[in-house]
């Protein structure tokens, strides 16, 4: 005589499986939105150091008109001229006033000197007023690789931080004028832009980076 099989099938899950498939699901969602935002700071950054670099060389391209703006050689003589650039400006820019931000709300100027170091020059002072914390701190870094494409042209790079218990600054100098004390631009590490960089994570009055170019 055969033995009938009985075949039990089972039907649904049981809430303990359930409960760790949801916490699968949670897991890698999680791991998504980071990457996700991660992706789109990256994105947000390229976009503005992209736009910074590209008002830069429109701006040295009118090298000469700058230079015209002070007639004077003695030391400490500046003028403002972000509002002559108007025609210049990346097309995610927009002007408040007499300013002009980027398209997150740092304010950037643009200011001619008689002397940085020894020759006139065109400074770039990019503060950021629309980002706090660890954004800062990435838009920093970004600041300081794209200089690096600069190294060959340019004088001076410089942060500043003002802080309740005092102020932090980071230099280095473009190819032309580093050396000894002076930091070089294109040896600077990923560590020491980091280093430079750290202070942007504190909370802050006023924080601002500046690239300066001879005329």
């Amino acid at each position: 005589m055969k033995k009938s099989v009985v075949q039990v099938c089972e039907f649904g899950r049981s809430m303990i499986e359930m409960l760790g498939v949801l916490a699968i699901v949670g897991v890698l969602s999680i791991g998504g939105i980071s990457a996700f935002q991660t992706a789109m700071a990256k994105h947000r950054n390229n976009q503005i150091t992209e736009d910074f670099s590209g008002f830069i060389n429109e701006v040295l391209r009118y090298s000469g008109e700058w230079k015209k703006e002070i007639p004077g050689e003695r030391n400490g003589e500046y003028k403002e001229i972000t509002s002559k650039l108007d025609f210049l400006l990346p097309t995610r820019w927009y002007r408040k006033g007499a300013s002009i931000y980027d398209n997150q709300g740092n304010q950037i100027v643009v200011i001619v000197r008689t002397k940085m170091g020894t020759r006139k020059s065109v400074s770039f002072r990019y503060t950021l007023t629309g980002m706090t914390g660890e954004a800062r701190v990435n838009l920093c870094t970004a600041f300081f690789k794209m200089a690096k494409m600069y190294a060959g042209e340019i004088y001076l790079i410089d942060t500043y931080q003002e802080e309740t218990s005092g102020n932090t600054a980071a230099s280095a100098y473009g190819n032309t004028y580093c050396g000894g004390k002076n930091k070089c631009i294109s040896d600077l590490t990923l560590a020491e832009i980091n280093e430079n960089c750290s202070p942007y994570r504190r909370k802050s009055r006023y924080s601002s980076m500046s690239m300066h170019f001879h005329l």
